[in-house]
Protein backbone atom coordinates (compact mmCIF):
# COMPACT_ATOMS: atom_id res chain seq x y z
CA UNK A 1 0.00 0.00 0.00
CA UNK A 2 1.56 2.93 -1.40
CA UNK A 3 0.62 6.34 0.72
CA UNK A 4 2.69 9.83 0.29
CA UNK A 5 2.86 10.36 4.76
CA UNK A 6 3.49 14.25 3.80
CA UNK A 7 0.26 14.77 1.51
CA UNK A 8 -1.74 13.57 4.36
CA UNK A 9 0.82 15.88 6.86
CA UNK A 10 -0.56 18.77 4.56
CA UNK A 11 -4.05 17.68 4.79
CA UNK A 12 -4.85 17.24 8.65
CA UNK A 13 -2.58 20.20 9.11
CA UNK A 14 -4.66 22.67 7.01
CA UNK A 15 -7.61 20.88 8.36
CA UNK A 16 -6.94 19.85 11.98
CA UNK A 17 -10.61 18.70 12.99
CA UNK A 18 -10.00 15.95 10.43
CA UNK A 19 -7.15 14.75 12.74
CA UNK A 20 -8.98 13.49 15.70
CA UNK A 21 -10.91 11.16 12.90
CA UNK A 22 -7.90 10.00 11.15
CA UNK A 23 -6.25 9.09 14.79
CA UNK A 24 -8.80 6.75 15.35
CA UNK A 25 -8.58 5.13 11.51
CA UNK A 26 -5.01 4.97 11.27
CA UNK A 27 -4.73 2.53 14.45
CA UNK A 28 -7.63 0.20 12.50
CA UNK A 29 -5.71 0.12 9.40
CA UNK A 30 -2.15 -0.66 11.12
CA UNK A 31 -3.39 -3.22 12.66
CA UNK A 32 -5.54 -4.63 9.86
CA UNK A 33 -3.85 -3.88 6.65
CA UNK A 34 -0.20 -4.21 7.20
CA UNK A 35 1.93 -2.65 6.16
CA UNK A 36 0.11 0.62 6.06
CA UNK A 37 2.64 2.74 7.69
CA UNK A 38 0.81 3.79 10.89
CA UNK A 39 4.11 4.37 12.85
CA UNK A 40 5.35 7.16 10.74
CA UNK A 41 1.61 8.92 11.28
CA UNK A 42 1.21 8.70 14.91
CA UNK A 43 4.40 10.36 14.68
CA UNK A 44 3.35 12.96 12.35
CA UNK A 45 0.13 13.36 14.76
CA UNK A 46 2.86 13.96 17.47
CA UNK A 47 4.55 17.00 15.76
CA UNK A 48 0.87 18.68 14.85
CA UNK A 49 0.76 18.90 18.58
CA UNK A 50 3.87 19.73 18.78
CA UNK A 51 2.55 23.30 16.28
CA UNK A 52 -0.13 23.25 18.83
CA UNK A 53 -3.00 22.89 15.70
CA UNK A 54 -4.33 19.80 17.64
CA UNK A 55 -4.91 18.78 21.49
CA UNK A 56 -1.82 16.40 22.23
CA UNK A 57 -3.54 14.44 25.41
CA UNK A 58 -6.81 14.14 23.14
CA UNK A 59 -4.94 12.82 20.32
CA UNK A 60 -2.90 10.07 22.03
CA UNK A 61 -5.22 8.76 23.93
CA UNK A 62 -7.44 8.78 20.56
CA UNK A 63 -5.16 6.58 19.42
CA UNK A 64 -3.86 4.17 22.22
CA UNK A 65 -7.69 3.61 22.58
CA UNK A 66 -8.00 2.62 18.91
CA UNK A 67 -5.38 0.51 18.34
CA UNK A 68 -6.41 -1.39 21.61
CA UNK A 69 -9.83 -2.24 20.04
CA UNK A 70 -8.04 -2.69 16.84
CA UNK A 71 -5.75 -5.29 17.87
CA UNK A 72 -8.32 -6.66 20.06
CA UNK A 73 -11.13 -7.37 17.65
CA UNK A 74 -8.29 -9.03 15.82
CA UNK A 75 -7.27 -11.45 18.82
CA UNK A 76 -11.27 -11.87 19.19
CA UNK A 77 -11.29 -13.40 15.80
CA UNK A 78 -8.56 -15.41 15.28
CA UNK A 79 -9.57 -16.81 18.54
CA UNK A 80 -13.39 -17.61 18.09
CA UNK A 81 -12.95 -18.21 13.90
CA UNK A 82 -9.60 -19.95 13.40
CA UNK A 83 -10.44 -21.90 11.02
CA UNK A 84 -12.18 -18.77 8.56
CA UNK A 85 -9.14 -16.83 9.38
CA UNK A 86 -6.91 -19.64 7.93
CA UNK A 87 -8.94 -20.02 5.13
CA UNK A 88 -10.36 -16.28 4.23
CA UNK A 89 -8.14 -14.88 1.14
CA UNK A 90 -8.49 -10.97 3.02
CA UNK A 91 -6.06 -12.98 5.72
CA UNK A 92 -3.79 -14.27 3.22
CA UNK A 93 -3.75 -11.44 1.38
CA UNK A 94 -2.33 -9.08 4.14
CA UNK A 95 -0.74 -11.55 6.04
CA UNK A 96 1.79 -14.22 6.38
CA UNK A 97 -0.06 -16.98 7.72
CA UNK A 98 2.84 -19.49 7.23
CA UNK A 99 5.05 -17.51 9.77
CA UNK A 100 2.43 -18.80 12.53
CA UNK A 101 4.27 -22.10 13.11
CA UNK A 102 7.72 -20.15 13.51
CA UNK A 103 5.55 -18.08 16.31
CA UNK A 104 4.27 -21.38 18.27
CA UNK A 105 7.89 -21.82 19.76
CA UNK A 106 7.95 -18.38 20.86
CA UNK A 107 4.89 -18.16 22.45
CA UNK A 108 5.88 -21.68 24.47
CA UNK A 109 9.11 -19.88 25.80
CA UNK A 110 7.80 -16.57 26.12
CA UNK A 111 3.89 -16.63 26.01
CA UNK A 112 1.44 -13.35 25.24
CA UNK A 113 4.91 -11.31 26.41
CA UNK A 114 5.95 -11.98 23.21
CA UNK A 115 3.20 -9.86 21.78
CA UNK A 116 4.87 -6.85 23.84
CA UNK A 117 8.48 -7.61 22.50
CA UNK A 118 6.64 -8.30 18.34
CA UNK A 119 4.83 -4.84 18.81
CA UNK A 120 8.44 -2.92 18.07
CA UNK A 121 9.48 -5.59 15.29
CA UNK A 122 8.32 -4.14 12.16
CA UNK A 123 5.59 -5.99 10.33
CA UNK A 124 5.04 -8.91 12.72
CA UNK A 125 2.96 -7.31 15.59
CA UNK A 126 -0.46 -8.39 14.00
CA UNK A 127 0.14 -11.88 12.78
CA UNK A 128 1.69 -12.09 16.38
CA UNK A 129 -1.81 -11.49 17.68
CA UNK A 130 -3.48 -13.67 14.97
CA UNK A 131 -1.03 -16.47 16.67
CA UNK A 132 -2.32 -16.08 19.66
CA UNK A 133 -6.00 -16.20 19.26
CA UNK A 134 -5.23 -19.24 16.74
CA UNK A 135 -3.26 -20.90 19.33
CA UNK A 136 -5.74 -20.22 22.22
CA UNK A 137 -3.21 -18.17 24.54
CA UNK A 138 -5.21 -16.96 27.57
CA UNK A 139 -7.40 -14.03 26.48
CA UNK A 140 -6.44 -11.90 29.84
CA UNK A 141 -2.53 -12.43 29.86
CA UNK A 142 -2.63 -11.62 26.06
CA UNK A 143 -5.37 -8.15 26.58
CA UNK A 144 -3.06 -7.21 29.35
CA UNK A 145 0.23 -7.89 26.60
CA UNK A 146 -2.04 -5.88 24.06
CA UNK A 147 -2.49 -2.81 26.67
CA UNK A 148 1.23 -2.80 27.89
CA UNK A 149 2.83 -2.55 24.16
CA UNK A 150 -0.11 0.08 22.70
CA UNK A 151 0.62 2.38 25.58
CA UNK A 152 4.16 1.81 25.43
CA UNK A 153 4.53 2.44 21.32
CA UNK A 154 2.23 4.26 20.72
CA UNK A 155 3.22 7.01 23.23
CA UNK A 156 6.77 6.82 22.30
CA UNK A 157 6.14 7.20 18.65
CA UNK A 158 3.62 10.53 19.37
CA UNK A 159 6.95 12.08 21.60
CA UNK A 160 8.94 11.26 19.07
CA UNK A 161 7.30 13.37 16.54
CA UNK A 162 6.74 16.35 19.19
CA UNK A 163 10.83 15.70 19.62
CA UNK A 164 11.58 15.51 15.91
CA UNK A 165 9.47 19.08 16.22
CA UNK A 166 11.34 21.27 13.03
CA UNK A 167 13.61 18.64 12.47
CA UNK A 168 10.16 16.96 10.72
CA UNK A 169 12.60 15.34 7.94
CA UNK A 170 14.69 13.50 10.22
CA UNK A 171 11.81 11.86 11.73
CA UNK A 172 12.18 8.47 10.25
CA UNK A 173 15.54 8.02 11.99
CA UNK A 174 14.75 8.90 14.77
CA UNK A 175 11.36 6.40 14.85
CA UNK A 176 14.07 3.60 14.43
CA UNK A 177 16.07 4.93 16.72
CA UNK A 178 13.50 5.03 19.24
CA UNK A 179 12.49 1.50 18.49
CA UNK A 180 15.60 0.07 18.79
CA UNK A 181 16.60 1.39 22.39
CA UNK A 182 13.08 0.15 23.71
CA UNK A 183 13.14 -3.15 21.68
CA UNK A 184 16.95 -3.70 23.42
CA UNK A 185 15.49 -2.55 26.77
CA UNK A 186 12.42 -4.95 26.67
CA UNK A 187 14.81 -8.22 25.29
CA UNK A 188 17.11 -7.36 28.07
CA UNK A 189 14.15 -7.22 30.66
CA UNK A 190 13.15 -10.55 28.82
CA UNK A 191 16.77 -12.06 29.51
CA UNK A 192 16.68 -10.82 33.06
CA UNK A 193 13.04 -12.44 33.68
CA UNK A 194 14.55 -15.98 32.46
CA UNK A 195 17.46 -15.69 34.34
CA UNK A 196 15.53 -14.77 37.73
CA UNK A 197 13.12 -17.56 36.89
CA UNK A 198 16.25 -20.04 36.23
CA UNK A 199 17.88 -19.17 39.62
CA UNK A 200 14.00 -19.70 41.73
CA UNK A 201 13.70 -22.63 40.33
CA UNK A 202 16.94 -24.04 41.06
CA UNK A 203 16.36 -23.19 44.93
Amino acid sequence: MKINIWDILLILKNNPQIAYIYALLNSFFQVFFPPYPGDTIIALLGYLSYLKIIKGGVVLSLIILSTFLSSSLLLYLSYNFSELIKNSLYFQRFFNLRQLENFEKWYKKIGPFFIVISKFIPGINSIVIIASGLFKIDLKYSLISIGIATIIHNSMLFIAGRIAGENIHLLKSLIKEYTSYVLLGIILITLLYFLLKRYINKE
